[in-house]
């Protein structure tokens, strides 16, 4: 139980930057993408468990395309300080390709922590083809998933912008 609060709480707090999901951004993947991100934050894993990100362009949406890239980031242990605050420097960092999603499409990226890295980031960057007076009706979630089990630790939902945490008994 002391686990599972304490997960929930480093997912809370890593992926609160993913909730405030920004446009007009200019962020670097394998090239410069004018649109929306979705940042998770450094994570650290427990063991056997790897972080999934995906974006969903629903069946219903208004979108009529969207342009989504992905960024793997491994992070190892720095030194820290004598409070016990410890930097995180950045051990490799992969871009992937662009994917294009049209309605009712998603495209997902798994990441691993390697034994020795601290942590992992994920990003999600996305161009959105849309109508002037369309919102951004995409969604994405962040999972960290138990590669041994396939159980699903924790959950979180983006949908236009808005967020939820989920657990077991549903949305909170």
């Amino acid at each position: 139980m002391k686990r599972r609060i304490t997960l929930s709480i480093a997912l809370t707090l890593s992926v609160a930057i993913l909730s405030l999901m920004t446009s007009g951004l200019t962020t670097q993947a394998a090239e410069e993408v004018d649109g929306y991100v979705a940042d998770t934050g450094v994570i650290t894993l427990g063991p056997n468990q790897f972080l999934r990100i995906t974006a969903v362009v629903p069946q219903r949406s208004q979108v009529r395309s969207a342009t989504v890239f992905f960024n793997k980031q491994v992070n190892m242990h720095g030194t820290c300080n004598q409070s016990g605050v410890c930097v995180h420097t950045v051990a490799s960092r992969i871009p992937t390709g662009p994917v294009t999603l049209r309605p009712g499409e998603a495209a997902s990226v798994d990441i691993m922590q390697p034994t020795n890295a601290s942590g992992v980031r994920g990003e999600m960057l996305m161009s959105i083809d849309m109508r002037p007076d369309t919102r951004p009706d995409v969604e994405v979630n962040v999972l960290i998933i138990d590669a041994d089990t396939g159980e699903v630790r924790s959950n979180k939902l983006f949908v236009g912008g808005l967020s939820w945490d989920t657990n077991d008994e549903g949305i909170r």
